[in-house]
């Protein structure tokens, strides 16, 4: 299967899901001799309409994010309305999760595929986390901010409770960040929407921490962690104090063994690239009997 990315291979991909390609298949190539021309960022979207015109060939979108409050709007993430341009124009549509997949078919009236994306808790040749893991007595909030009703739930229902909490918003460099996943009690996804409920939810789950999740059918995360989280009624804040009080005295525990064969069985690298080129070869052999 040859590929062409429109921009630096995976436009900001780790190298595990680019070995994983290859070794299921896919071939990186020129755009001459793609089958496929391959997006997956918003930032990329303009150049990848751009390509597909002017080539002829057939572009498949890896569509991490798509949101009722990005719809339509043009803000520091991108022209939303020029990616949904190119979503329309796509053969094929990625998405990370089946909470991704329904608001693309509400707001767009897209079909999309739910393939799972890894997670990223090593690199090729070494584990990313290689501290102690430990309670540091605080939780870890890793979303980063953005424009919708439960922003900031997680950090007013923390305050309001009296209990640590630490909001990275981008603000540590990687061997911080990795120290707080390693050393948080546990996480917190409190939004509505979130394509995977941030990856960091199941990096910590990797570690043993379990999740605290809204239960919106918005909330990717679940596709991730499952039943390693907590849920919380979406639009219920008292509801998200509860149950962060619950967890915060009565953190459930988890068996580390079990947890990481759960992960690698829903969300590997492999199963992913495997995932793709399977979905890939089906429509092209469709096309090809046209």
């Amino acid at each position: 299967m040859n590929i062409y990315f429109v921009d630096k291979m995976s436009e900001g991909d780790v190298d595990n899901q680019l070995y994983a390609m290859r070794d299921a298949g896919f071939k990186f190539t020129t755009l001459a001799e793609a089958d496929f021309i391959y997006v997956a960022a918003i930032s990329q979207m303009k150049k990848a309409i751009h390509t597909r015109n002017t080539s002829g060939k057939p572009m498949i979108v890896y569509c991490w994010d798509y949101y009722l409050w990005s719809h339509g709007k043009i803000n520091m993430s991108g022209d939303w309305n020029v990616y949904a341009d190119g979503l329309r124009m796509a053969e094929i549509i990625f998405v990370p999760s089946k909470g991704q997949q329904l608001r693309l078919k509400e707001l767009l009236g897209l079909r999309s595929y739910v393939v799972r994306t890894g997670i990223p808790v090593r690199e090729i040749d070494k584990p990313i986390y290689t501290g102690e893991i430990s309670d540091g007595g605080f939780i870890l909030d890793p979303l980063r901010h953005y424009p919708e009703e439960n922003e900031t739930w997680a950090e007013d229902a923390a305050k309001e409770l009296g209990i640590p909490l630490i909001h990275t918003e981008h603000g540590h460099s990687p061997e911080e960040f990795h120290k707080l996943v390693e050393t948080c009690r546990f996480t917190v996804c409190a939004v509505r929407e979130a394509s995977t409920g941030t990856l960091t939810v199941a990096e910590a789950l990797y570690l043993g921490k379990p999740a605290l999740l809204s239960n919106s059918p918005y909330q990717g995360g679940w596709d991730y962690v499952g039943k390693y989280a907590r849920p919380f009624q979406y639009d219920d804040f008292e509801d998200l104090k509860r149950v962060m009080k619950e967890m915060w005295e009565n953190t459930p525990k988890v068996d580390l063994l079990k947890a990481r064969a759960y992960l690698d069985r829903r969300c590997s690298y492999k199963q992913m690239a495997e995932g793709m080129i399977k979905i890939m070869r089906k429509h092209l052999e469709g096309m090809e009997g046209k």
